[in-house]
């Protein structure tokens, strides 16, 4: 499915939800529990131990480190806890993440608090408009928790799912790729007919040979195919290029090697007119170099020192 417009505004408002929750449960519980609150926050991060194992604590109750995370930010923001005493509970945070594991393995579920967001405000409306500031500023921090969660809930829900698109892309690559495969083995099939249709014979060796811009590895699968149909008598020689790179290739059927000839020594001659070197079996090898415009020439040096 895509990921449309309507559905970028969406996680917009989650967001929107979700800020607006932590703010108001901020300024709420600034105002009914300032002093008090700030006292007991004192008291649970009085070092950096205890601020961790009250970030576990919170974090395992309401099943939710980012929730954690963001009510430390509302403190610190309400001047109820400093920048030094919310790290610890932050890290405790991460730590305590790791309850909700321990808690499905226990229970078989996980608690949701996000599902009791609506039933709060049912209990904190009243109070929103009740004529009493301490109890106005706790239904201000009720619905705040509960915005918070419901924020939390709808981002999950409304975000892009990034495996998906990974997905299709890979499936993508995957589908081109094979498509890229099927079109190079079209191509080595096509031109190893024509280059058996082209083979010249000279003094009884069947000589094939041509310069053309293919990958090594597609030269390679063409020189091991005519050596197995034509058994006997192949001089196969080859000047290719890959990304710019020469590569000079020759291929011996069974009876040349025994009669004395040797690809590796070929090719290693040869190689010095393309700026390189190399080498190989006796029936197979390669060089590589860096003078392209070389090849034509290497290619009649490898007939040349072959004597033909």
């Amino acid at each position: 499915m895509e990921y449309s417009f309507y559905d970028f505004l969406k996680l917009l408002g989650s967001l929107a939800l979700f800020l607006y929750g932590m703010k108001i449960m901020s300024e709420g519980l600034q105002k009914f529990a300032g002093d008090r609150l700030r006292k007991i926050l004192t008291a649970m991060t009085t070092n950096r131990v205890t601020g961790v194992l009250t970030g576990v604590l919170i974090t395992a109750l309401v099943q939710s480190s980012s929730a954690t995370t963001v009510m430390v930010v509302s403190f610190v923001n309400a001047g109820l806890l400093t920048l030094s005493q919310s790290i610890g509970v932050i890290m405790g945070a991460n730590i305590g993440t790791t309850v909700t594991a321990w808690i499905i393995s226990a229970l078989g579920f996980k608690v949701d608090i996000a599902a009791f967001a609506l039933p709060l405000l049912a209990f904190g409306i009243p109070l929103l408009f009740s004529q009493k500031s301490n109890r106005k500023s706790v239904g201000e921090f009720i619905f705040g928790f509960s915005f918070l969660f419901m924020g939390l809930s709808y981002l999950k829900n409304n975000a892009p799912d990034l495996s998906i698109a990974i997905r299709k892309y890979l499936d993508e690559n995957a589908g081109l790729k094979k498509q890229v495969e099927d079109f190079m083995k079209e191509k080595e099939a096509a031109l190893k007919e024509r280059l058996l249709k082209n083979v010249q014979e000279i003094h009884g060796i069947k000589v094939i040979k041509f310069c053309s811009p293919l990958p090594a590895e597609v030269v390679k699968n063409i020189a091991f195919q005519l050596r197995g149909e034509i058994t006997e008598n192949l001089f196969f020689v080859a000047g290719s290029t890959d990304n710019g790179k020469p590569m000079l290739t020759v291929m011996l059927s069974d009876n040349l090697v025994a009669g004395g000839l040797k690809a590796g020594n070929l090719v290693k001659e040869a190689a010095k007119l393309i700026q390189g070197g190399g080498g190989g079996q006796p029936h197979f090898a390669t060089a590589g170099g860096k003078n392209a415009d070389g090849l034509p020439a290497a290619v009649e040096k490898v007939l040349e020192l072959a004597g033909i």
